[in-house]
C-alpha cells in the first residue's frame, strides 16, 4: 500500500492514507461500502449535534446512543480534559464560508484556527480532510487549520494542526 504522507507526531507515527479507502471499497463492493458510508455518516452527524450543544453550555443527553456515538463524546471530553481554554476561544459553529463559487461549513472557527471534527474507526487522518480544513482556514483569513479526530472504538483523540505554508500547500 502506497500513502501520500506520513506525519511524526511526539511518540506516535500518525499515517495519511487514501489508497486503503479504494481498495477496501473494491473488496466489499458498492452496496456494502455504501451502507457502511451512509451509517458512519449518520454517527458523525450526531456526535457534531452533541459537540455542538456541549459548546454551546447546553446539555447533553447520549445515553441512548450507540457504543460508537459513546466513544467518540470520549473522546471528546478528553480533548477538552487536555485543551481546557479551547472551548472558550470558540468564535463560531458551522460558519458559513464564502468566496466567489466556494462554499463551505466550518465545525468550528476558533480565535486561531479553523477546526474540523472527525469522526473515525481508526485513528488516521485522511488528506481529504486536511485539504478540506486548509481551504476552510484560507476562506476564513486563518493562519491556521486543524483537524480534532476522535475515535468511534475507544475515546481517544488526536489533535492535528498545521500553519503557515502548509495551508497554501494543501
Amino acid at each position: 500500500m502506497e500513502c501520500v504522507v506520513a506525519i511524526f507526531l511526539p511518540s506516535r507515527i500518525l499515517t495519511i492514507c487514501e489508497d486503503s479507502i479504494w481498495e477496501w471499497k473494491l473488496k466489499v463492493g458498492p452496496a456494502k461500502a455504501k451502507k457502511i458510508s451512509d451509517e458512519a455518516l449518520a454517527i458523525g452527524k450526531q456526535v457534531d449535534e452533541l459537540i455542538q450543544q456541549d459548546i454551546k453550555g447546553q446539555p447533553i443527553d447520549y445515553s441512548g446512543s450507540g457504543e460508537q456515538v459513546k466513544n467518540a463524546l470520549g473522546a471528546w471530553e478528553s480533548f477538552k480534559a487536555k485543551y481546557p481554554l479551547f472551548i472558550q476561544d470558540i468564535e463560531g459553529l458551522q460558519v458559513e464560508l464564502i468566496r466567489g463559487n466556494i462554499i463551505g461549513h466550518a465545525d468550528i472557527v476558533h480565535i486561531k484556527e479553523v477546526s474540523d471534527i472527525k469522526t473515525s474507526r481508526q485513528l488516521t487522518i485522511r488528506p481529504k480532510w486536511v485539504i478540506q480544513a486548509s481551504k476552510y482556514a484560507l476562506l476564513k483569513e486563518k493562519s491556521r487549520a486543524s483537524i480534532i479526530l476522535l475515535s468511534k472504538s475507544a475515546p481517544q483523540f488526536i489533535y492535528f494542526w498545521w500553519d503557515g505554508s502548509m495551508l497554501e500547500y494543501f
